[in-house]
């Protein structure tokens, strides 16, 4: 790692093949997924649900890695909003 590009002992095609299928076949893998899992019914044809499957396939991991804290943290404050609305301070303990 301390040698630069040219120690690398990991030839050129190797570094192409890995670039190539994480970012061109993995989203076309994608795409056509969800394409099909909306055809046969296992999946809702609702746009945005199926925009945010298509992201999970086209970002980088951690950028998805990101994203989905990040949806578990709202959907975490919305439970908290909608439990306390509905029963008072009691549950208030478990989601905090």
């Amino acid at each position: 790692m301390f040698s630069g590009f040219n120690g690398s002992k990991v030839p050129v095609s190797v570094i192409i093949g890995i670039t190539a299928v994480r970012y061109i076949f993995i989203p076309i893998l994608g795409v056509l997924t969800i394409k099909y899992a909306v055809h046969f019914g296992f999946v809702d044809s609702e746009s945005l649900y199926k925009f945010v499957l298509l992201l999970q396939f086209a970002l980088p991991p951690a950028i998805n890695i990101g994203l989905s804290n990040f949806s578990y943290t709202l959907f975490l404050r919305f439970m908290r909003s909608s439990i306390m609305s509905s029963s008072g301070n009691r549950l208030n303990l478990f989601l905090t």
